[in-house]
């Protein structure tokens, strides 16, 4: 068994490998820059969360012009024509491009002075492109800039011919009926939190952001380590096998709707880090799943006790921390619904295999060759989507890889602490990890693949945190835990 692990570990630092050397092999990039009413066209990009022009790499055979005008349709859905060439920088030529028609822009403004473009149609909107926005250059510092040290080469100076702007003036008819009252509602609650401007108005801001960082699969990891202590060790990797298959199916279907978050249509109230499509929730359908199939092992293995308080418990904090989405902006009121009603369904199929037994399926779920054959797949996946997500649960699948290849005696805390102690110690190193993990992406920022990479880290490390440090002695009442781990 460990021969055939250390062969896949092998398989997958080849592929690892050389998804860096692909990446690193092309250096030169092109840009466009596109003048329209006095103001230059910039995007935001999602993994450093940085500014820059609209454009990316050149493709073996591509020629910089066709780059440019191929990038900057990926990344802003304009379509434009490359002129004249009007730099070069270390990094990227840069083009003065047109657009075949008018610029439909947002006439609102943010507080930054930004009129937003719509452009969740573009091919690579929530993959590569955070937000699309019209701006002066002087809004933008050079550390906000993906290249600070090109930002006045690459931005000011050039003498192009301005285009022509449409500015949408009411911005939150362009949504949906329904969506669009629910944005008026948000916008209500938020002005009527953030207008009072007090210490109140600041811890509530606060505490919303807090509840906001254990959306997606990090509320999982947080619950882990109970979850091992609870049930054992072969639950709990089936458990995050069902996150990551569920993670996957929810990615596919926002790129199948298509249908933008809030700040889409009014930039106003975005205040939360979500990014990409909200149609269904990622959070609320994880949330859903796990509470459904982690409460029906509970009921089921745990008759002695009150699971029915502990349900409450639960599913108060899961509605809390949709709200707070919904109240940051990141999420309308129907994309957490459909959210707990896609989980629903999902958790309902992985409760009718366990309830029918099929012993062949679930030791396949905890067999270490599945977890390698998973793991390449998803780091295949990494390699066409470049999605931030994928990324994150291929790192989520190489950590359990790692630990089911390797055989442990006993607990590391095993004869010094209690269960109880265990927990709530590697609770508070993943509560840490979530809090702080956002100054340390903030460090490398200025290098997409670094901060892509560190992203994926901090999913490894909350992984093995909950699944090494958490390998708790299991309850009485836990079963299957004849693994080759003792959690």
């Amino acid at each position: 068994m460990k021969q055939t692990a250390m062969l896949f570990f092998v398989l997958y630092m080849l592929l690892a490998s050389s998804i860096a050397h692909a990446s690193d092999a092309k250096l030169k990039g092109a840009l466009c820059y596109i003048q329209a009413d006095n103001q230059v066209v910039f995007i935001q990009e999602v993994i450093t969360g940085l500014y820059s022009l609209p454009g990316g790499t050149i493709e073996a055979g591509e020629s910089p012009k066709v780059a440019a005008e191929r990038e900057t349709w990926e990344e802003s859905g304009l379509v434009v024509n490359a002129k004249a060439l009007l730099t070069k920088t270390k990094t990227a030529y840069i083009y003065d491009c047109e657009v075949e028609s008018p610029i439909f822009v947002y006439h609102h403004q943010n507080k930054r002075g930004f009129h937003f473009v719509p452009a969740w149609f573009a091919p690579s909107y929530g993959l590569e492109t955070q937000s699309v926005f019209l701006s002066l250059p002087e809004n933008i510092s050079a550390q906000e800039y993906r290249f600070p040290e090109q930002w006045k080469q690459q931005v000011f100076g050039h003498k192009v011919h301005n285009q022509d702007v449409q500015y949408i003036y009411n911005t939150v008819s362009s949504a949906p009926y329904v969506q669009s009252i629910e944005i008026s509602f948000i916008e209500t609650i938020q002005n009527s939190i953030l207008n009072l401007d007090n210490a109140f108005s600041r811890g509530f801001v606060w505490v919303m952001l807090l509840l906001d960082s254990f959306s997606s699969i990090f509320m999982v990891l947080l619950v882990l380590p109970l979850i091992n202590y609870l049930f054992g060790a072969k639950f709990s990797i089936r458990l995050c096998l069902i996150i990551i298959v569920t993670a996957v199916i929810v990615y596919f279907i926002q790129l199948r709707l298509q249908l933008p978050r809030p700040e889409a249509y009014f930039p106003d109230i975005h205040m939360s880090n979500k990014t990409g499509f909200g149609m269904p929730s990622l959070s609320a359908t994880l949330s859903m799943v796990w509470l459904c199939y982690v409460f029906n092992a509970l009921v089921r293995r745990y008759k002695e006790f009150s699971p029915y308080k502990v349900l409450l418990l639960l599913v108060l904090f899961i509605v809390c921390k949709d709200l707070a989405t919904v109240w940051l902006g990141g999420h309308f009121f129907s994309d957490i619904l459909c959210g707990y009603a896609l989980g629903i369904l999902i958790a309902w199929h992985y409760i009718r295999i366990e309830n029918n037994k099929n012993i062949h399926v679930l030791n396949v779920m905890v067999n270490p060759i599945f977890w390698w054959l998973l793991t390449l797949c998803l780091h295949g996946l990494v390699w066409f989507s470049h999605a931030l997500i994928i990324g994150q649960l291929a790192a989520m699948a190489l950590a359990i890889s790692l630990l089911l290849s390797v055989s442990f005696k006993q607990s590391i805390f095993d004869g010094f602490f209690s269960p109880k102690v265990q927990i709530t110690l590697v609770s508070i190193v993943a509560v840490g990890g979530i809090i702080f993990a956002p100054q340390i992406i903030d460090s490398v920022s200025n290098s997409s693949m670094m901060t892509y990479l560190t992203k994926c880290a901090v999913v490894f490390f909350l992984t093995l945190n909950a699944m090494l440090l958490g390998r708790i002695k299991p309850h009485a009442n836990a079963s299957n835990i004849n693994l080759g781990i003792y959690l």
